[in-house]
């Protein structure tokens, strides 16, 4: 991400801003944007991850074009997408949970954000993409 935020800015007009990040321990928010050129010293130091707490601060801030990104195979997490996608929050994921339960889940979350204008996209990690 770090690398392509001049491009973005530069060639599509996009200016992004990473205001969270997580791992399965730690978490660091910060609604003014994190450095990514030192996001894990940032993260190591970040407050005891609360997914919760998480869903909250995306939520409260409404932030603007927010898009919450999920790298992983957490039922906990994939829950949580009805309520981000009814903020009008995008969700991207490469998490299969939320769309191999019953179709009626996946349904709901397809009509959530089409009813909210914003995306629901899974995007299946390739090999390619892991570190």
């Amino acid at each position: 991400m770090q690398q392509q935020q001049n491009y973005l800015l530069e060639h599509l007009g996009l200016q992004v801003r990473v205001v969270g990040l997580t791992n399965s321990r730690k978490m660091l928010l910060d609604e003014n944007g994190i450095d990514l050129a030192a996001w894990k010293e940032k993260l190591d130091d970040g407050i005891k991850m609360s997914l919760h707490e998480l869903i909250d601060f995306i939520s409260e801030k409404n932030l603007r074009n927010s898009i919450f990104l999920d790298n992983t195979a957490n039922a906990d997490v994939a829950a949580c997408y009805d309520r981000l996608l009814q903020k009008s929050i995008s969700v991207v994921a490469c998490n299969k949970i939320a769309c191999s339960a019953e179709y009626s889940q996946y349904r709901k979350l397809k009509d959530l954000a089409r009813e909210f204008t914003t995306s629901f996209i899974l995007r299946p990690m390739s090999v390619q993409d892991s570190p």
